[in-house]
């Protein structure tokens, strides 16, 4: 069976949940050089390097997604690809535009928090808005305060769900939130 894996949830919340087993054969071909991109990652950066670029170049938009994911992945070593991820950041999937955020913020090329904000705040899709709000968190709290966010700058035109308990975590209440008056079980 295909691996959908490789395709964010956002996309398979949009085209494959009425068939996933259907999504899954049409895109076999697709998933596999999916899966050939992803395993970029596991080589080293110079032998990578040629293939990442076309994954960054392509007119797909997952290839694209992959591309930045990877270089991601290779963190400062990839920064020679900046430039090439850059017009990520205007792609015409949301998707890619977060993972290339994802990738320029962590090299220190930019502040991606408030592109991100931006996106949450006016994206319809609420898959979407949860994978960016996985971005911000990641951002917040593994960079050492270089890339600090407020809940007050979130005003999301989605709600409910995920994206309520991802901005509950930003004012400081855990995932998942505990009910009031239960106790915790401990051993006896």
């Amino acid at each position: 069976m295909p691996d959908l894996s490789y395709f964010p949830e956002s996309q398979l919340a949009a085209h494959a949940m009425a068939n996933p087993v259907a999504f899954g054969q049409a895109h076999r071909e697709e998933i596999k050089h999916l899966a050939d991109i992803a395993d970029l990652m596991l080589r080293p950066f110079d032998e990578a390097k040629a293939a990442i670029e076309a994954a960054l170049k392509s007119d797909q938009p997952m290839q694209r997604y992959w591309g930045a994911m990877v270089c991601t992945a290779f963190g400062k070593q990839a920064a020679p690809l900046a430039d090439l991820a850059r017009p990520l950041l205007d792609d015409t999937a949301e998707v890619v535009r977060v993972r290339a955020l994802e990738f320029l913020g962590s090299i220190g090329e930019i502040q991606p928090q408030p592109a991100l904000i931006k996106l949450i705040n006016t994206t319809t899709d609420p898959v979407l808005a949860v994978e960016a709000l996985n971005s911000v968190v990641w951002f917040k709290d593994h960079f050492n305060g270089r890339h600090p966010v407020q809940r007050s700058d979130f005003h999301p035109i989605v709600k409910g769900g995920d994206v309520d308990d991802r901005l509950n975590y930003l004012n400081g209440i855990p995932y998942p939130a505990e009910a009031k008056g239960k106790k915790k079980k401990g051993k006896k």
